[in-house]
């Protein structure tokens, strides 16, 4: 999701703001009619031809922006509606120049070179995706192609004021490409610094705001055999309020090098039931690093979580992960390694060392919509011999499917299972010091719309449904929750 471009960043370049916030494929429409007529360009190859319906020039035109946006929100927008143009516009080359601009300028410098190649290849004159293909390259780690590009158009007496100023920043390093603030997304390009924010707010409710099992009775395994407690153990219900908010500054002082730090707070709070509020800080900080290909991260964070529901701890958190790009997928290979510190109870510290696979991949004939897996595997040793059930042995795997269902909205659907496995019996009270094994099932269904068209510039109103299913077979640890939350996001 694309998030809004700094406000500071803007006032910086008020006087560019025509020539820089535009891509080379939106501001190049005089340069055409001003530049000496080129070659006629060679016929499409017959698959592009062959990908669907071809639709007129002027059909195509119209799913593209009329004027050039300059929010993040209304790009996101056009990108969509866009999107869904495709497959009857695979064949214009002006529709895949303006598209790979829009990508370009959304921070995907990746996709914007798939779509700005065969841009090039139905119209090789074309000069705004000439530019673009070079400033996607420079983004991606190879700038020969934009300083040769540079020089030969810049010497061009012809050459429109907006693309000369362009080109003019680029050659001398002034603007790079800049991944989003907020880890693991994507920013629009900056320069080499940038800041950016966000805050949700949501209503909701939920059926289980403590974790707690439903039970009546509990038996307990004595030498004298079994002990049945009556207990009462019903989960607490009630509307709850969520919010989270995010800052954060990214700098990149050369194309592939990124460097990045920011703050996370996030809470939940019910009126009706206090006793089950919790609180969340996260200081993270990232290096990024690579070129077209693949790419390298380094990441370091350490949070504190608290509040009545537990008692508080500490997380730290180092990771490092490598990222590589084919066939339309990207594919993920990563390791982190973790330190958790109770408060009180020392006895609960632990380290937990995992790694993770995730694929994410493009559906074919469904522009917009992408598919992800994931797995991960690792172990959670404690730091004390004490803690109930020792090593515990941990499994995740899961699904996840996101796109477009209209020019405004946006649906992620996904599913995830635990499981952990401790090493040794929890406790000689349950069940005769049984190994427990428990088992997370979580199904979340969210909705984003945007409100750009409102009048509510980089403003989204979202719908949250989750569902966890805890089974284990211990019955002390087993439950059942769902919530459903509905609210805004404001993005800056």
């Amino acid at each position: 999701m694309a998030a809004a471009t700094n406000s500071r960043a803007q006032s910086q370049s008020q006087s560019q703001s025509q020539s820089q916030s535009q891509t080379a494929a939106a501001g190049l429409a005089n340069a055409s009619a001003n530049a000496p007529a080129p070659a006629p360009a060679p016929a499409p190859a017959p698959a592009a031809s062959a990908a669907g319906p071809q639709p007129t020039g002027t059909d195509c035109a119209r799913l593209a922006p009329s004027t050039w946006p300059s929010g993040v929100t209304s790009r996101g927008i056009h990108l969509v509606r866009m999107r869904l143009g495709l497959r009857v516009c695979i064949g214009d080359a002006d529709f895949l120049a303006a598209f790979g601009g829009l990508m370009l300028e959304d921070g995907d410098a990746a996709q914007a070179l798939t779509w700005l190649e065969r841009a090039l290849l139905l119209d090789p004159g074309n000069l705004g995706a000439q530019a673009d293909h070079a400033l996607a390259l420079a983004a991606m780690g190879e700038p020969d192609a934009l300083r040769e590009l540079s020089r030969r158009l810049l010497a061009r007496r012809d050459l429109p004021s907006r693309l000369r100023a362009k080109l003019n920043s680029a050659s001398t390093a002034d603007i790079y490409q800049l991944p989003q603030a907020r880890l693991g997304a994507d920013l629009v390009p900056r320069r080499r610094w940038g800041v950016q924010g966000e805050i949700n707010l949501q209503l909701g409710t939920e059926s289980n705001l403590d974790r707690s099992p439903r039970l009546t009775e509990l038996t307990l395994s004595i030498p004298e055999g079994p002990l049945v407690l009556p207990v009462v153990s019903t989960p607490r219900s009630a509307a709850a309020t969520l919010g989270t908010g995010t800052f954060q500054v990214a700098a990149t002082p050369a194309a592939g090098l990124l460097f990045r730090s920011g703050l996370n707070l996030n809470l939940r709070r019910s009126a009706a039931e206090p006793g089950t509020d919790w609180r969340q800080v996260q200081w993270g900080n990232q290096v990024s690093f690579g070129g077209r290909q693949w790419t390298g991260q380094l990441d370091a964070s350490s949070a504190w979580i608290g509040g009545p529901l537990n008692e508080p701890y500490r997380l730290l958190r180092l990771g490092a992960s490598v990222e590589a790009a084919a066939n339309g997928c990207r594919a993920r290979l990563g390791y982190a390694h973790e330190e958790r510190r109770q408060s009180v109870s020392a006895v609960l510290d632990a380290a937990t060392m995992a790694w993770a696979l995730d694929l994410r991949c493009a559906v074919p004939m469904a522009p917009g919509w992408a598919v992800s897996t994931a797995h991960s595997e690792g172990q959670d040793r404690p730091r004390s011999g004490a803690r109930p059930g020792g090593l515990q042995r941990l499994q995740t795997s899961g699904l996840r499917v996101v796109g477009p269902l209209d020019a405004q909205t946006q649906v992620d659907l996904g599913v995830r299972i635990s499981q952990v496995r401790d090493e040794v019996g929890y406790s000689a009270l349950l069940e005769r010091n049984t190994v427990r094994r428990v088992r997370v099932q979580q199904f979340s269904i969210e909705l984003v719309h945007a409100l750009d068209s409102y009048g509510w510039a980089g403003f989204s109103a979202t719908l949250h449904w989750q569902q966890l299913l805890q089974a284990s077979n211990l019955k002390l640890f087993a439950y059942r929750s769902e919530s459903l939350y509905a609210g805004l996001r404001w993005a800056w």
